[in-house]
């Protein structure tokens, strides 16, 4: 007979008394840089060596290698990836892949795993207006840029070759939808006529899209741009300070905002073809000035991406509503797993695994199916968050939840969606969280898992107002939930908690109370979560 594992309380804010001894993230910057890789000058297979992950000291501009990318296979053709640009969102870092464009395949948008460099997940986007292609992928293109705006996460792509096309008609600007799946063109920028190529791309913490131009024959230097992503529109910030007698000299190639505003630039020195040494510079945005920092030590850096290794972890589609899919995490087994809009704790998704059970047949086990689902965050060593999700036992209810490898609560669950939160310690810059979905003797499985998120435990701070009354906030990190502020006397066992007032958290993930303590006792509250 199996039995039920009580449920945990929700402790995310029931731990006010003991979340002195929680170690805080701190927020840190690291700098990533990718390169180009090669591209045999005789276009046959192997076709040429893919590019390098980098991690890039912004001090001195030192480089470290932290490995090179992996190969990828598009129509059973073994390939290098040849990065154009490199970009973070959520915690994740994207490359543009070219291919060797003598394939004549369409280019690819390539998950790296921030730690090796390896492939974690490719994506084909396609391009409905592209009839070079027959199926419609997006086109090769020989220059260009990547980047995501942070205030909505949409892509933007600007690429300068458009494959087939004599001359060069400049730099294309298009967006690429919250799957990376679907590209809509915007159009080419106003500097078209000057065939005004754009090599780098970043928006700053405002949303504002800055742009870098590689240096023309006819005069224009390497400058600073704005760029309106609705219409193209470029307005000239101002010149990075090289002159543009030789235009080959030095070309942009990666640029990023980090989070406190600093815009880095990348440049390579030489005549524009492989093998160029790689410099990084700091730029004024309100100028364009630039500053030598110091070299890579790296040659053909083609694009530069800032992760913010935070308080939060970034979980990516945390509710499944990412269009209804798995984007951003890992499914893998043989069982039945799928997004189901019938059945959600909230939002307009879930998702939902159905395994069969395994059976002795003749004497013989007979194993059912499985199911893994994971995802790899990137977290502070040391610091400790809060890990909620909310889970419906719909039939058996068998769940192993672990964080880096050990167990988190418990391995079963009633039918009916509950929310769950616990406490966890990261020991490593990157944490796998994972759900295991098991088969079951003789009892075949259903369960749905809904809004997954990982936050720092609540920042608590309390102040006296008006003279008689006690203002208490918590940073909760979940917006929207709804909250319980209780007082006791004193904390000596048995503690007398007494109720006093709910509230919902606001769309910050701050939640308030105002209470009027006893003037004749020592008071001490509790915050608590609410089903």
């Amino acid at each position: 007979m199996k039995t039920q594992t009580n449920k945990i309380i929700p402790i995310a804010l029931a731990l006010v008394v003991t979340l002195a001894f929680l170690t805080p993230a701190v927020k840190a910057d690291i700098l990533y840089a990718v390169t180009a890789g090669t591209v045999n000058t005789v276009a046959v297979a192997p076709w040429g060596t893919s590019g390098q992950l980098l991690s890039i000291n912004t001090s001195t501009g030192a480089g470290t290698l932290i490995g090179q990318t992996d190969r990828a296979t598009v129509l059973s053709t073994d390939t290098p990836i040849i990065p154009i640009g490199l970009a973070a969102l959520n915690g994740q870092l994207y490359t543009y892949d070219l291919f060797p464009v003598d394939l004549e395949e369409g280019a690819q948008i390539i998950q790296l795993d921030p730690t090796s460099g390896h492939t974690l997940a490719t994506i084909n986007p396609i391009d409905p207006l592209n009839g070079w292609l027959p199926d419609h992928s997006v086109h090769q293109s020989l220059n260009g840029s990547f980047t995501f705006r942070g205030s909505d996460r949409t892509a933007f792509l600007a690429t300068g070759h458009d494959y087939g096309y004599a001359p060069d008609p400049g730099a294309q600007l298009s967006r690429l939808d919250g799957t990376l799946s679907q590209l809509t063109r915007i159009g080419h920028t106003t500097q078209n006529a000057n065939q005004l190529l754009i090599e780098a791309l970043a928006f700053d913490g405002n949303n504002v899209l800055y742009a870098l131009n590689q240096p023309t024959v006819s005069g224009i230097p390497i400058s600073l741009w704005t760029i309106d992503p609705t219409t193209g529109v470029m307005i000239l910030v101002g010149s990075l300070g090289f002159s543009s007698a030789n235009p080959n000299s030095l070309n942009p190639m990666g640029m990023v905002f980090d989070s406190s505003g600093n815009l880095f630039v990348s440049l390579n020195s030489g005549d524009n073809s492989y093998g160029q040494p790689s410099l990084l510079y700091s730029v004024n945005k309100s100028t364009g000035g630039a500053t030598l920092i110091g070299p890579v030590g790296f040659n053909d850096v083609v694009g530069l991406a800032d992760l913010v290794v935070s308080g939060t972890p970034a979980i990516i589609n945390g509710g499944f509503d990412n269009t209804g899919n798995f984007f951003g995490w890992t499914v893998s087994g043989t069982g039945s797993s799928q997004i189901t809009g019938a059945n959600v704790y909230s939002g307009p998704y879930a998702a939902v695994f159905n395994e069969t059970a395994a059976t002795l047949v003749n004497g013989t086990i007979v194993f059912g199916t499985t199911n893994l689902l994971s995802q790899t965050l990137l977290t502070q060593p040391g610091a400790s968050y809060v890990l909620s999700f909310a889970v419906n036992g719909i039939a058996g209810g068998y769940c192993y939840v672990s964080w880096n490898g050990s167990p988190v609560g418990q391995s079963q669950f009633n039918p009916g969606w509950t929310m769950f939160h616990y406490v966890v310690k990261a020991t490593s810059a990157n944490t796998v969280l994972q759900f295991y979905i098991p088969d079951v003797y003789n009892e075949a499985q259903t369960i749905a898992i809904d809004s997954v998120s990982v936050v720092p435990p609540p920042q608590i701070s309390a102040q006296r107002i008006g003279g008689s009354q006690a203002q208490l906030q918590a940073f909760t990190g979940t917006v929207g939930a709804n909250y319980a502020l209780d007082r006791a006397t004193s904390l000596t066992p048995p503690i007398n908690w007494v109720p006093q007032l709910t509230n919902l958290s606001d769309a910050f993930g701050n939640v308030t109370f105002t209470n009027t303590p006893s003037a004749t006792a020592n008071n001490f509250w509790r915050f608590r979560s609410l089903p």
